[in-house]
């Protein structure tokens, strides 16, 4: 009886791709220990004072997940993000240009109100303090759908939407809303949740090496 017996070649082959495999679930435990520092710091900086800002350089100083209060005013225009919804309510996000002292603008998401309610919240008149956190959005070439509806976060989209030149990152007001508690009534409803760790990183690791195992 013969026995079966890999040649030089395959089992090069075999100990080349385990090894990447192994390898790259090796970089996704690295990535998901990134995650958690990400989440330390942020969490930390969420703790600390909020931070005033009156002008793009300031602006431009602070990183993501800061809190910061911005001086400024609204100009009256805004724009939705829609197909939003809380609570099984349909309805969409408001994202109107804030305007700092130094004329550049910020784009500040106001708060999510029902799809009936959208037109009845403009942004407010008068010198503004506007408090929440700075947060990058997301990048969409086809946000914009036309008449200043949008369907993503995507701070570039807005300002040429609004013909300004400002800020590329998102002013979310509001406050830090405890994990497992609703948003505030009040319309608009403003707030964010801290930083959340998704465990995707950990899924694709045990992939990996699960892969790696079965080849070997």
């Amino acid at each position: 009886m013969s026995r079966f017996a890999p040649g030089i070649w395959s089992t090069a082959a075999l100990i080349a791709v385990g090894s990447g495999l192994t390898s790259l679930g090796f970089w996704q435990l690295d990535r998901h220990h990134e995650t958690q520092v990400q989440k330390v710091n942020f969490d930390r900086q969420l703790s600390e004072a909020p931070r005033l800002v009156r002008s793009l350089p300031e602006l431009a100083s602070v990183g993501n997940w800061r809190r910061i209060e911005a001086l400024g005013h609204f100009d009256g225009e805004q724009a939705q993000v829609i197909n939003r919804y809380i609570d099984g309510v349909l309805g969409a996000l408001l994202v109107a240009p804030l305007t700092l002292d130094d004329g550049a603008a910020v784009m500040v998401v106001r708060g999510w109100v029902p799809d009936a309610d959208t037109a009845s919240m403009p942004p407010p008149t008068g010198p503004q303090r506007i408090h929440g956190i700075l947060r990058s959005g997301d990048s969409d070439v086809g946000a914009s759908l036309g008449g200043g509806d949008f369907r993503s976060l995507d701070p570039h989209a807005f300002l040429q939407f609004f013909e300004r030149k400002g800020f590329a990152r998102l002013l979310i007001e509001g406050d830090l809303v405890a994990a497992g508690k609703m948003f505030p009534e009040v319309l608009p409803r403003r707030g964010f949740y801290a930083y959340r760790i998704r465990r995707p990183h950990l899924e694709y690791a045990g992939t990996w090496f699960l892969l790696a195992i079965a080849l070997f």
